[in-house]
């Protein structure tokens, strides 16, 4: 275990076992993501203020496999890449690099439907052009995405042209229009995508996991048995339209996916360091 995930884990065992049986939230993993270690280099792949990657680099000369990361946060731009830092870089310190990327979300300029899509495939690109230059693999790329973040992974997995060893969807959205719901996280995708899912049915069906053609590589995903914000049925309704999913269950709520103490964690980097051999 690396030095920043060991500390973190020390923390956390210091504290009560009501406490540690509880349910990670979003606030301890955003706080604790602040004991990482900044990126090594920001990169820009287009000229908005959102449209950059983070890159994190482990030691040695490379080239090194990597996983292009995507944070969640319902669509929306009051959440940002930083929060993610914490599994950027215990996947650093497993010898994987990171391309976190920030882009366009509900409240920025050119936001949604097409803009932040077009952030993502941009941002994949970039990985493909600038890779090779600063020591990454590009034949051994992992998507991987949180929550909304798991939705944008997957969609760009399906993406012409997009070629991957695979997706590791962390509590990922899957199925917008079960998803879309008028308050909470459901109520992110509607203002993304500009309406429901009956004034926008075609862009609902173009833009959902579920609806799409199968995804470049293997697709894990990885969900929390109490998770309240991505039900379980999300994950059960990706394998039943694709069957050879592999869907990994793990104590735990919404966040415990991307707290690098948990076993929730431990299982979704098992799964993206399987996909790099």
């Amino acid at each position: 275990m690396g030095a920043v995930v060991a500390l973190l884990a020390a923390c956390f065992s210091m504290l009560d076992p009501p406490l540690m049986s509880a349910q990670v939230a979003y606030s301890v993993v955003a706080d604790s993501a602040r004991a990482a270690p900044p990126a090594d280099v920001r990169i820009p792949y287009g000229s908005a203020p959102q449209q950059f990657a983070e890159l994190r680099l482990p030691p040695g000369t490379g080239p090194h496999p990597v996983v292009m990361l995507i944070h969640g946060g319902c669509w929306l731009a009051q959440y940002d890449l930083a929060h993610v830092a914490g599994i950027a870089e215990a996947l650093r310190q497993a010898g994987i690099a990171t391309w976190t990327i920030e882009f366009r979300r509900v409240g920025d300029d050119g936001a949604g439907d097409p803009g932040t899509f077009e952030d993502i495939r941009a941002a994949y690109d970039s990985l493909l052009a600038q890779g090779k230059a600063h020591g990454l693999d590009t034949k051994r790329i992992v998507l991987s995405g949180h929550s909304a973040g798991g939705h944008l992974a997957l969609w760009l997995a399906g993406e012409r042209g997009v070629t991957v060893r695979g997706t590791v969807g962390l509590a990922a959205i899957t199925d917008l229009a079960a998803y879309a719901q008028p308050t909470g996280c459901g109520a992110g995708i509607t203002q993304l995508l500009g309406g429901t899912p009956v004034e926008r049915a075609d862009v609902f069906t173009a833009r959902s996991p579920v609806s799409r053609a199968k995804a470049s590589g293997v697709v894990t995903l990885v969900v929390a048995t109490e998770d309240r914000i991505v039900p379980r049925a999300q994950a059960d309704a990706y394998l039943a339209r694709f069957p050879n999913t592999r869907v990994v269950e793990e104590p735990g709520g919404h966040f415990d996916v991307v707290a690098p103490w948990t076993t929730a964690w431990r299982a979704a980097l098992d799964a993206i360091r399987e996909l790099m051999r």
